[in-house]
Order: C-alpha cells, then sequence, then structure tokens
C-alpha cells in the first residue's frame, strides 16, 4: 500500500493534524512561529503515522531545513519510508530551487537540532539529543550524509581550570569588568538582556538564524530544561552595560556548561575564562567536580577549555545532509 502524505498547509481539519502531530507540550508553539515559509508532513500507511517532520526555508543560500520529531523504526519496510521522505524533501526543494537540506533543526538552531551518533560513557542528559541511533543509521544508510558534527564531552577536575583560568579573571576585575550571578528563575528582565546579547554575540555562528524576542523568551522559559540559573552568570563593562553571559547549571553532579556570548567590541580579554573560573568555582564549593562542554561544534575554539583537564567521555552527534 502506498504512502500518505499529509501537509499541514493543505489539510481541512488543522486541529487533527496538530493532535497527531504533537508528542510533548512543548512541540506545540512550532505551530506559532517562524516568520519564513514551512510545512509540517505526517506519512502514514493506512491511517498509521509513521514518519513526522517538518521541512522550512532559511536566511543561508539555496538552503532548507528538515525536522525530524520521530518516525517508526520498526517499519518493516523504513527503507521504502525513507525514500518516499526523501522525495518529498527533494520536491519541496525543487519548487523552490533550493540545492540542499540540512537537518534534523526544527527551524532554526535555537531549537532542537542534530541525531545521536556516537557516546563512549557519561550519563544521558536533559539537553542532549535524545533520537535512538537507529535514526542516524537507517537515514544514512539511504543517501543522507554527515554535513557537520558536534560533541559534548565530560572533564575532571574542575578544580584543574579553576586554577588556570583565575588568573583570567583577576585580568577582567582589573579592567574594570563586574560579575553577577543570575538568580535561580530568570526575570523578564534577564531574558531580555540575554537575548540582545544572543543576536550580537551569535551573529557569526554556523548557521545562525535570527529568531524574535518573544520567540526567545518562550524557549527560555519553556523550552530550555534549566530548573536552575543560579550557577549562570553575566559581565558587565566599567560602564556598567551587560557585555557577555554564561550558561552553566548543574546536573547530575556535572557542571554543564552550555552557552557563552561575548560582545563583539569586548572580545580579546580573557572574559570567557574569567566566567568559567566564577562559576565553576561556584559549583565546586557545591561539591562539583566534573564539568561537561555541551553541544559544541566540534574544531571550535571552545574546545581549547577542555585541555585544561583530563577528557573522560565524549557523546556525538550529527546535523545531515541531503542535495536535491
Amino acid at each position: 500500500m502506498p504512502f500518505q502524505i499529509n501537509e499541514y498547509s493543505k489539510c481541512t481539519d488543522k486541529k487533527r493534524f496538530i493532535d497527531e502531530f504533537i508528542n510533548h507540550p512543548i512541540e506545540s508553539m512550532y505551530f506559532n512561529f517562524y516568520p519564513l515559509e514551512h510545512d509540517f508532513i505526517l506519512i502514514k500507511s493506512s491511517d498509521q503515522i509513521l514518519l513526522k517532520s517538518m521541512i522550512c526555508t532559511t536566511p543561508h543560500n539555496g538552503v532548507s531545513f528538515f525536522g525530524l520529531f520521530s518516525y517508526d523504526t520498526s517499519f518493516e519496510k523504513k527503507n521504502e519510508l525513507i525514500k518516499c521522505f526523501k522525495k518529498y524533501l527533494a520536491n519541496w526543494n525543487k519548487l523552490r530551487n533550493l540545492k540542499m537540506v540540512l537537518g534534523p533543526i526544527n527551524f532554526s538552531t535555537w531549537l532542537s537540532y542534530r541525531l545521536p551518533s556516537f557516546s563512549d560513557g557519561g550519563p544521558q542528559f536533559s539537553f542532549e539529543p535524545n533520537a535512538p541511533y537507529e535514526y542516524i543509521l537507517d537515514l544514512k544508510s539511504n543517501g543522507f550524509s554527515t554535513h557537520k558534527t558536534y560533541s559534548s564531552k565530560g572533564f575532571a577536575p574542575i578544580s584543574q581550570f579553576i586554577t588556570e583560568s583565575k588568573s583570567a579573571y583577576d585580568q577582567a576585575i582589573s579592567k574594570g569588568f563586574t560579575f553577577e550571578f543570575l538568580p535561580k528563575v530568570l526575570s523578564e528582565k534577564d531574558i531580555e538582556e540575554l537575548y540582545h546579547l544572543s543576536i550580537i554575540g551569535f551573529d557569526k555562528n554556523y548557521l545562525a538564524t535570527p529568531i524574535d524576542p518573544l520567540t526567545f523568551k518562550n524557549l527560555y522559559k519553556i523550552g530550555s530544561g534549566v530548573n536552575d540559573y543560579s550557577n549562570s552568570l553575566m559581565v558587565k563593562s566599567s560602564s556598567g552595560a551587560f557585555v557577555g553571559f554564561f550558561i552553566c547549571f548543574i546536573e547530575k553532579e556535572y557542571a554543564i556548561c552550555k552557552t557563552i556570548a561575548i560582545h563583539p567590541n569586548c572580545r580579546g580579554h580573557g572574559l570567557s575564562n574569567a566566567l568559567f573560573y566564577q562559576a565553576l568555582l561556584k559549583a565546586q564549593s557545591s561539591g562539583v567536580n566534573e564539568m561537561v562542554s555541551a553541544l559544541v561544534i566540534e574544531g571550535a575554539q571552545s574546545e581549547s577549555y577542555g585541555k585544561k583537564m583530563t577528557l573522560r567521555w565524549t557523546h556525538l552527534y550529527e546535523i545531515l545532509e541531503y542535495s536535491t
């Protein structure tokens, strides 16, 4: 029996489509925003839902993003299912003169993306992509290939990093920079400052895709997965302006080093190391001795932080590509 492809843009009963699509309440926010052209799709066989996905145009020349919310790895004809999915992606791109689709990226790199591809130990964390390894194996065996690789790495002891980064903190203080820890629960003003610095600080990041302030607030209020921001902090210049932040939180006895942003005008002053120093020092005071460099693109400058400690384990994830 042939597959049926249901598109949100073309269905008449949109409420039913959303009810069938959503696995988690947070996913409902996907249906409420994104200014560029996009669509959601359900691939079925005899009314059984086999694959949930989306596709969207992007600000990046010739590139679309596909999301992959779930698909049935136990389906006996899953290779045919993936071929049907690929054909849909190719036709969608062809109609818009796009040459490549990257994913899984659900709308933008601010949201859920990447597929797990490797682990040699360490716990599973709440911030990690949690799709089964079958996803990437099946997609790669059916024409998708690696586009970029990302990692989360466990390091210890943090005391070594604290010792080696203290001089950066002292230097920052001598130049008039000051540091403030965030509260456990972020205020509206805190989120506004994070948004402003994120847009400026991440502007040159790979595949960076700007989002609006309301969406950003929703992500931090609903979808960030962080229950306690009190190990995170911000840095001010001598004039009192916020010029950087570091999102660091404690999970499973690890200091999770998640996101760091420095205003371009204030780079080169060792502020990243100074932020690490403060965050890890506070984590150590609560009995934490290990850290995770979380969701870092392989080869990025931030990987150098791990050279100050001993690598304990590595988790890898990938963005895939398919030329259409």
